[in-house]
């Protein structure tokens, strides 16, 4: 763990950011638990400084969360896609909340992810850090590594995804034993929507 920050200050940190603050407050008031899940919290413990939230709530939750959040931030919440892929879009001035419903338990949902450093997260209103066997070795060693077989080969769009991290992410690496199904779905990606491939090519 000598690697980044210590965990608990940096979870500290995390709750203090103004996002994360606005969702404890909707939470609060809308009666709906959440758990910040994937970049922020990963960001947070490599002691990098994020910026946009993400939110896993339980079916039948993500509308009156992310109602009363964008009650809280004077602003207003903008729906992408449809259910069950559907996100709630909350924009927070230079930053932004996303918010959507998981299917069962948004622990379990957690292993759908696309490393196991991006599994990561924290539940509220406990403060409780979730982690997935191995994910913080895998960030102290920083090392991208899948969290079980196939999950580029469901979006190979992740193939894009991982080349970001690895440019992002101060020397970090991919997991060897991922190779192979990379490579697979790398010869994939022709079937990948355009747009998705764009809006991800955005982000490098």
């Amino acid at each position: 763990m000598s690697a980044f920050p210590e965990p608990r200050a940096a979870l500290r940190r995390l709750s203090r950011r103004r996002a994360v603050r606005l969702a404890r407050e909707a939470s609060r008031s809308s009666g709906v638990p959440f758990l910040v899940v994937g970049g922020a919290v990963r960001d947070a413990l490599l002691g990098l400084t994020g910026r946009d939230v993400d939110l896993a709530v339980c079916r039948g939750g993500a509308d009156a969360l992310s109602a009363a959040l964008a009650r809280l931030a004077g602003t207003r919440t903008v729906a992408i896609g449809r259910p069950p892929r559907r996100i709630l879009h909350v924009p927070l001035g230079r930053s932004s909340v996303d918010v959507w419903e998981t299917e069962g338990d948004p622990l379990a949902d957690l292993s759908r992810r696309d490393f196991t450093v991006n599994a990561l997260a924290v539940a509220f209103p406990s403060g409780r850090l979730v982690a997935p066997a191995g994910a913080l070795e895998d960030l102290s060693a920083r090392r991208l590594r899948l969290p079980r077989d196939g999950v580029l080969l469901e979006d190979p769009l992740r193939v894009v995804r991982a080349a970001r991290f690895l440019a992002r992410l101060p020397r970090f690496r991919l997991d060897p034993a991922a190779l192979p199904e990379l490579r697979q779905a790398a010869r994939q990606l022709g079937a990948v929507a355009p747009e998705r491939r764009l809006a991800e090519l955005d982000e490098v």
